[in-house]
């Protein structure tokens, strides 16, 4: 083999491979060492939820672990590193970051008060419990009815117009847990937020204690959101995993409303819910009308993404669509038939 020949069978990194190194490169980077001075400046003038989240180790150290994960073992290869739908979901991260989470803290404070005032008589003395056992109970507590909220927002017509939104990404990244209408943080805060006020006490006067498996809980479901082939071996038979979130996902009919677990399989699987096919679906929602970005550039993601917010209240219209669609193409296979008579 002569010297050409050989360095044209080199097999040179993809764009992606490319993209992918680069990043996980700059994420351990500032794990280890820091944001620039020049960028802790800007920061600083940023709200305390931003900043928070910009400067703590934790974020680049997790995110550097889902993206090498997302590199080395990808559910669609086909996917870029840095596609339109990431750039999206990534949007719609900061925004929560921002103004959401501020705006469901304030809820759950109005929702604290409302409880405490007429419905306090359901709050359980559970001092005398271990600690170990009234955080488990909490844990699938909450799980249970977290299980519960997400399945009633896939049953109720309403519900699931807030829903399909999350569902609508075609291209997974862990920025896709991110990818929620803020109508539907509410109705799951008033559904999942129970157990902490039933054990409320008990349970915030230990929270330093909880801080870290709250950490580790916040990271596990953007993990299962990447775009990762993955499902964990045994594990896959008491945690929700990559693999079956992603048929969760999946645009197919056969995979409609299974696997709902947030954190645990065990519902689905004592419900009859879970689907145990071993597979990586396409995904995304049946809506040739869901606004979907048309690129990368700034303006169509922030464009396609105040599209989506009102997606849920627009639904007539869309119908409208549908029945304007299905009448054009029904009028003319009507007069392609007369013409031929």
């Amino acid at each position: 083999m002569n010297r050409d020949s050989a360095f044209m069978s080199l097999r040179l990194p993809s764009c992606r491979s490319l993209a992918y190194a680069v990043g996980v490169l700059i994420l351990f980077f500032v794990a280890l060492f820091g944001l620039p001075n020049f960028v802790v400046r800007t920061v600083e003038f940023l709200p305390n939820s931003i900043r928070w989240i910009l400067t703590d180790p934790t974020t680049f150290w997790a995110v550097g672990i889902i993206a090498c994960l997302e590199w080395l073992f990808p559910a669609n290869r086909s996917q870029p590193a840095f596609s339109a739908g990431y750039f999206q979901d990534l949007l719609y991260f900061f925004v929560w970051i921002a103004i959401v989470a501020a705006g469901v803290q304030i809820y759950v404070e109005f929702l604290n008060s409302l409880f405490k005032g007429y419905f306090g008589f359901l709050v359980i003395d559970a001092s005398s419990l271990p600690w170990l056992a009234l955080l488990v109970i909490s844990f699938l507590v909450g799980d249970l009815l977290a299980w519960f909220h997400h399945f009633v927002r896939h049953k109720v017509a309403l519900f699931w117009r807030f829903h399909a939104l999350h569902h609508s990404q075609t291209q997974m990244s862990l920025f896709t847990d991110f990818r929620v209408h803020p109508m539907e943080y509410l109705i799951a805060q008033t559904i999942i937020i129970l157990p902490s006020f039933i054990l409320g006490t008990h349970l915030s006067s230990r929270a330093g204690d909880i801080y870290w498996l709250a950490i580790l809980i916040t990271w596990y479901t953007r993990f299962y959101h990447a775009n990762i082939r993955m499902n964990l071996g045994w594990l896959k038979y008491v945690l929700v995993t990559p693999q079956s979130h992603r048929v969760h996902h999946s645009a197919s009919a056969e995979h409609a409303d299974k696997n709902f677990g947030v954190m645990l399989c065990i519902w689905d699987r004592m419900f009859g819910t879970h689907c145990d096919e071993d597979c990586y679906p396409s995904t995304g929602v049946p809506d040739a009308y869901f606004p979907m970005p048309t690129s990368r550039s700034p303006r169509a993601v922030v464009t396609s993404y105040l599209h989506q917010l009102a997606y849920p209240f627009l639904p007539a219209k869309r119908e409208q669509k549908d029945r304007e669609r299905i009448t054009s193409r029904t009028s003319a296979a009507t007069e392609r038939t007369a013409s031929r008579v």
